[in-house]
């Protein structure tokens, strides 16, 4: 059944800038900074560009973080999660720049199963829309690093969210409210119990924690309740509750946690500034 979503204003909180190519057709370059947090905190990174290849390092340069030559504990690192098989992948940036520059395209993501000079290189194709967890752990600052690309210029994305757990991100180049994306209308929702209702999770990168939304629907009873449906905090699930007011920057990820699979799909706000 098809919601209406609450309006909220979108708040534009986060460094972004774009230029035209001046060689090629319609593509529109863009960059995000990402911060990449020290002490071996984390962080939920989305993916909000198209590169021609899609790969890791085409996207985001790996010669941005910090490595290590054997020890994956002083090296940054990247965790996948596999929503089909609710399963965590793990791999740290191999890195022997330290004996000479030469060896700098030796740097790479590596399996910490396989870390070492001969272990397999990871460079996987990402998709905008996705997400994954980036783990600072090569310095005790926060820095930033830049992910790049081209602009999605797609009218709408189409996402398929898998029941159970699902790391995912706004897949269009644009800061957002939570409120406004469209991921509420083939959700489940429910107007009582949290664990019956599909649940949106945003990890807040500067308090290490999550705050934890789900989807209040009271379209059950009637039609004219439809517009009341919304992500509220799970603290304050009721008809009088707030909704939410989470802001999801460019380039950050999400949890989705759905109790059945449902087909996402989004339209591109972002094309409405051009």
């Amino acid at each position: 059944m098809k919601k209406t979503s609450i309006a909220l204003s979108i708040i534009f909180a986060f460094s972004f800038a774009t230029h035209a190519q001046t060689v090629g057709s319609a593509n529109i370059m863009g960059y995000t900074k990402v911060s990449k947090p020290g002490n071996g905190y984390l962080t939920i990174v989305g993916v909000p560009f198209n590169t021609t290849s899609n790969k890791l390092n085409d996207l985001v340069d790996p010669l941005q973080f910090t490595g290590h030559d054997s020890d994956i504990n002083q090296a940054d690192q990247l965790i996948f999660f596999d929503a089909n098989t609710q399963e965590y992948s793990t791999y740290a940036l191999y890195d022997i720049r330290s004996y000479g520059s030469e060896y700098a395209p030796n740097t790479a993501w590596k399996a910490v199963a396989d870390f070492s000079y001969g272990g397999a290189s990871f460079n996987p194709t990402i998709e905008p829309g996705s997400a994954v967890w980036l783990v600072g752990k090569g310095s005790t600052t926060d820095t930033n690093v830049l992910m790049a690309g081209n602009v999605v210029l797609s009218s709408s994305r189409t996402n398929n969210v898998v029941a159970g757990l699902q790391l995912l991100a706004n897949p269009f180049s644009e800061a957002v409210a939570l409120t406004n994306l469209s991921l509420h209308v083939n959700a489940t929702g429910h107007a009582s119990d949290i664990n019956q209702a599909d649940q949106v999770i945003v990890f807040d990168t500067e308090t290490q924690s999550y705050v934890t939304y789900a989807l209040y629907d009271i379209s059950s009873y009637g039609a004219e309740y439809e517009i009341y449906t919304g992500w509220k905090n799970i603290t304050d699930f009721t008809f009088g509750g707030a909704y939410a007011d989470a802001i999801l920057k460019i380039g950050q990820g999400f949890w989705v946690k759905a109790n059945n699979q449902f087909t996402w799909v989004e339209t591109n706000k972002y094309l409405d500034n051009l």
